[in-house]
């Protein structure tokens, strides 16, 4: 059954979350054009059959980290690849 239909929403995968700064929130690790990592806050909305809902903290167009999180850190610098949409 269909709840809602957001034509224009942001919508993540679920792998590019990781935990917030406070308790309970969330954030993604955003590419910058020099290719230095940054923490982003986000606030998340309802989980899609696409993915994560993004309410605010990105912008459409945004680069974004969605595998080997463990390894990041904010300030360092990475070689960005392409997502493997399948």
């Amino acid at each position: 059954v269909a709840v809602a239909n957001l034509s224009k929403a942001l919508v993540i995968p679920q792998t590019a979350l990781t935990n917030g700064i406070r308790p309970g929130s969330y954030a993604v690790y955003t590419v910058a054009d020099n290719h230095k990592i940054s923490l982003t806050p986000v606030e998340i909305g309802a989980l899609s059959d696409q993915g994560q809902i993004i309410e605010s903290g990105l912008k459409e167009g945004e680069r974004i980290v969605t595998d080997g999180l463990v390894k990041l850190r904010p300030g360092i610098v990475i070689e960005p690849a392409p997502a493997n949409n399948k």
